[in-house]
């Protein structure tokens, strides 16, 4: 362990002494000072504020003695921090669930027909109910066959005029203009 010893006449010249002592002292190294003609507190606080630590002070007679040490650490050092390992998850058979135990006795019935069918074309009251675009439930045969209601008529009287000038509860909402009495037809060619 190094140890180093300087004795002063005076406390004008000792910060400097004492930064220069820091930087080339090892770590966890002794210093001792002596300086005459000052006060305990002002050489204890330019001592710690060198940077030492375990500063120990004391008077005898006209002389200050100072003990310390310089930090156990230099400038920049690095410590590897111990992290906690990770926990993995544990999927042991205990933690599993029995698939068979989430089943009710429903479950293993066969649905009917008519639990499988699927509403096409909900209406909501103010459209016409129309077979959606996969059909599955019957309703674009009936379409086809003329089962389903004719058109209603309007009650406004601007179905034939267009989108803008009907009412909400149109029957022909959604359709373009045409002349009142013929039917409307949409033509299926492609805009490409």
């Amino acid at each position: 362990m190094e140890t180093q010893e300087v004795r002063l006449d005076s406390t004008s010249a000792l910060q400097t002494w004492l930064d220069d002592a820091f930087k080339k002292l090892a770590p966890d190294a002794t210093i001792r000072v002596s300086v005459s003609n000052a006060e305990v507190s002002a050489v204890e606080r330019a001592v710690k504020m060198a940077g030492f630590s375990g500063v120990e002070a004391r008077a005898d007679g006209d002389v200050v003695l100072v003990t310390a040490k310089r930090v156990p650490f230099s400038a920049g050092a690095t410590v590897a921090l111990k992290l906690p390992a990770k926990k993995t998850w544990d999927v042991a058979d205990d933690a599993l669930i029995d698939e068979d135990s989430l089943l009710r006795e429903d479950d293993f019935k066969k649905p009917s027909a008519d639990d499988l069918k699927v509403g096409c074309g909900e209406a909501d009251g103010t459209k016409k109910k129309r077979a959606c675009k996969n059909c599955t439930c019957g309703l674009a045969e009936e379409e086809a066959n003329g089962v389903v209601d004719a058109a209603p008529k309007s009650s406004c009287g601007n179905c034939a005029l267009g989108d803008a000038f009907r009412c909400s509860t149109c029957p022909y909402l959604g359709t373009p203009p045409f002349k009142p009495g013929e039917t409307v037809k949409l033509t299926t060619v492609d805009d490409f």
